[in-house]
């Protein structure tokens, strides 16, 4: 899997709501960082874009990253958006294997245990976007949703994304264009779900950690405290 990840330090959100439960940027940071590493793979390759982060913690993310990885500075938060997708557009059009998985993720996002190996699992039945995280977004709006039965867990179609999917090359191919396209604009990226379906694990297997935005039916306080740094 090709990981293409934001990475800021700045405590305000993009959107203005409050992170979860008033936690420091920089220790959410290092969390959601940590909860990942516990996923990835020799197999995966991370590209950190990063603007507004000291020199200490991006050593301290290098030496904590568990596969192959490089940085990429980024001069502002709009370019922190247009440069990953600008850079996975280039290699989606080299890549010449169409079930290849790419990922566009952000930092301050927990991960539970397992968590990409099972997303990476339902990529070889389901070939479209799936977000990690069921938000309660999911629950707010009336929209017609579908389950999908799983051996081990059920899935539905998702009300609602952020920058935050994980899909094949030929999904990203085809919709690459309409992410650079919505920069930072939520309800435009969520203009996509017009066009194709994504789905989310139920429970999510990821949570944003933003105040009333968490992952619902999953003890994220549990999982955060397992964290040790």
């Amino acid at each position: 899997m090709n990981i293409y990840i934001r990475v800021s330090e700045n405590q305000k959100t993009i959107s203005g709501v409050d992170r979860w439960n008033s936690y420091d940027k920089r220790m959410t940071l290092k969390k959601c960082w940590m909860s990942l590493m516990i996923n990835v793979t020799s197999e995966d390759f991370i590209t950190i874009y990063h603007h507004d982060v000291r020199d200490e913690t991006l050593n301290w993310l290098s030496n904590k990253c568990s596969t192959l990885h490089n940085f990429v500075k980024i001069n502002s938060l709009e370019e922190s958006f247009l440069v990953p997708l600008e850079d996975m557009k280039a290699n989606l059009k080299a890549e010449k294997d169409k079930n290849k998985l790419y990922a566009l993720l952000e930092d301050d996002y927990l991960w539970n245990g397992n968590a990409l190996r099972t997303i990476k699992d339902a990529t070889k039945h389901w070939k479209g976007f799936i977000a990690p995280n069921d938000t309660p977004a999911n629950y707010k709006d009336f929209t017609q949703a579908h389950i999908l039965l799983g051996q081990d867990r059920h899935w539905r179609t998702t009300n609602y994304i952020s920058w935050n999917l994980i899909g094949t090359q030929e999904i990203f191919s085809t919709f690459i264009d309409d992410i650079i396209t919505s920069g930072t604009d939520i309800k435009e990226l969520n203009n996509i779900l017009n066009k194709t379906k994504c789905i989310n694990p139920l429970p999510g297997v990821a949570t944003h950690c933003k105040q009333e935005d968490m992952t619902p039916l999953v003890n994220w306080d549990y999982v955060w405290d397992g964290i040790k740094l």
